[in-house]
């Protein structure tokens, strides 16, 4: 090991004042950087709740390229203008602690090593390392409560000794390898969870669940033909309400007066023709939830994110 490396590794080798950054402005390769090349930045210090990370991997893939293609029109940018409000790429990421805030010693510690995992939620809406926050084309950067008091807990992990920085920040990728034969989608109904079914006044067709009709604790009602009133009455053991006449706007008073805001687990959909309506159910399910439209009419209209 030569002493440069040891010098690198070392938690006690002084920091500079500034780092190198690929800050995105927009879409295109042209909006990484300014003018083809990297920024500045001074090298701030963390505050009680912050850790100064260094960057000692990042890898790139496909998805990277999406956005750089997509810019703000990219999903989990919700249309935000980089213009004023840049980010960065490089969410496949091996960290170092440098410097830790006042509260979160005892938890973390300079030279500790992390692994960044990037699929980040912040109050149910997705805010990934990357892509919401800025990720890891940076040589030191802060990360506070964002990563490491989101909605399930830190989303770094701890690195043993032993693994390389290239090893670790492939752990992401190679977690998507894993995953892709890991059959993650719900095919069935919740157990214990809340059912939404929404139909169409006047449907004449005759409507009929196979199975899993006693899977819900509740099952929510709105313009359901009679006879299926009567099937899911007779088969189920949930708590059946019924809700009828309701228009689009009062469409999340119900999610959030029925599910606490946190969305349906399971949304019927029966004899859909509205690309409007379509979308604005859409937006109710439950995270990891199921939205199912039964019906052979196309909609009158592409459905809208």
């Amino acid at each position: 090991m030569t002493n440069s490396f040891e010098r690198y590794q070392s938690p006690d080798t002084p920091i500079a004042d500034e780092t190198l950054t690929w800050n995105r402005y927009g879409s295109g390769v042209e909006s990484v950087g300014r003018d083809g090349h990297a920024e500045r930045e001074p090298i701030p210090d963390p505050s009680d709740d912050q850790l100064l990370v260094r960057v000692d991997a990042v890898g790139m893939c496909f998805s990277d390229v999406k956005r750089i293609q997509q810019g703000s029109k990219h999903p989990k940018l919700y249309n935000r203008d980089l213009s004023t409000e840049p980010t960065r790429l490089g969410h496949e990421a091996a960290l170092t602690v440098l410097r830790v805030g006042q509260n979160l010693r005892g938890t973390y510690a300079p030279g500790q090593r992390l692994a960044m995992q990037p699929d980040i939620y912040q109050n149910g809406k997705s805010t990934a390392y990357g892509y919401t926050i800025p990720g890891g084309l940076i040589q030191f950067h802060l990360i506070g409560p964002e990563v490491l008091n989101a909605d399930d807990g830190s989303y770094v992990l701890t690195v043993e000794e032993g693994l390389g920085y290239a090893e670790t920040a492939l752990t992401e990728p190679w977690a998507c390898v894993e995953g892709a034969y890991t059959q993650r989608r719900r095919l069935i109904p919740q157990a214990g969870g809340t059912m939404w079914i929404v139909g169409q006044s006047g449907d004449p067709t005759e409507y009929a669940f196979s199975q899993f009709l006693d899977v819900s604790a509740t099952i929510i009602l709105t313009d359901v033909p009679t006879h299926l009133r009567a099937l899911i009455g007779r088969e189920s053991n949930a708590t059946i309400e019924t809700h009828d006449g309701l228009s689009l706007a009062d469409y999340a008073a119900l999610k959030d007066d029925l599910t606490g805001g946190r969305g349906f687990d399971d949304i019927v959909v029966l004899d859909p023709r509205s690309a409007e309506m379509v979308s604005v159910a859409a937006k109710l399910i439950a995270r990891r939830g199921t939205f199912n439209l039964v019906g052979q009419t196309p909609l009158d209209d592409e459905p809208r994110h």
